[in-house]
């Protein structure tokens, strides 16, 4: 009996083994298949993750086409910008130019009407004093008086101041 005792728990140690293997076997089987699902969901992720990253990667590139694209433009703005500017200058200094130059005609035009407004102006104040000095008396006024009666009060007129010249003017008021 005794070897049936070994046998016994030799077969019992066996059995035991076995189902320890097998509970084993089945505890990794399930926890293979539950590593095997977390490793296809975190494949699936990475899968995720991965067109994620090529996604944004994507937009980053169209962003930094977009970027290169408006410092191109800015560039080109700016280009713009100064030549404008140079064009203003260059501008503003014709139109000092010619505002100068407009000036010193505006002067000059000024100048010349003074000029002929005052000769104008001297002509005509000479001929005032001299038609007050020298009045067109009577043969100024044709047909009212006769040139006969005009000829002899010029003389008389003529004599009279004749007179006064040589003699003084207290021999012309008896007259």
């Amino acid at each position: 009996m005794d070897n049936m005792v070994y046998i016994i728990s030799g077969s019992a140690l066996l059995l035991g083994a076995a189902v320890a293997w097998l509970y084993a076997r089945s505890r990794s089987v399930t926890a293979g298949r539950e590593l095997e699902k977390e490793l296809d969901v975190n494949r699936e992720k990475l899968a995720m993750a991965g067109s994620s990253l090529a996604s944004a990667e994507k937009n980053l590139e169209e962003e930094r086409n977009k970027v290169s694209e408006l410092n191109r433009e800015l560039a080109i703005a700016g280009e713009k910008e100064r030549s404008m500017q140079e064009k203003y200058e260059h501008y503003q200094k014709e139109v000092d130019k010619l505002q100068e130059k407009f000036k010193l005609e505006f002067e000059n035009i000024a100048s010349k009407i003074l000029k002929q407004n005052t000769l104008d102006f001297s002509v005509s104040n000479q001929k005032s004093i001299n038609e007050v000095i020298n009045p067109p008396g009577p043969a100024g006024i044709p047909g009212i008086v006769k040139p006969e009666i005009v000829n002899s009060q010029l003389d008389i007129v003529s004599i009279t101041h004749f007179i006064k010249f040589r003699f003084g003017s207290n021999i012309t008021q008896g007259l």
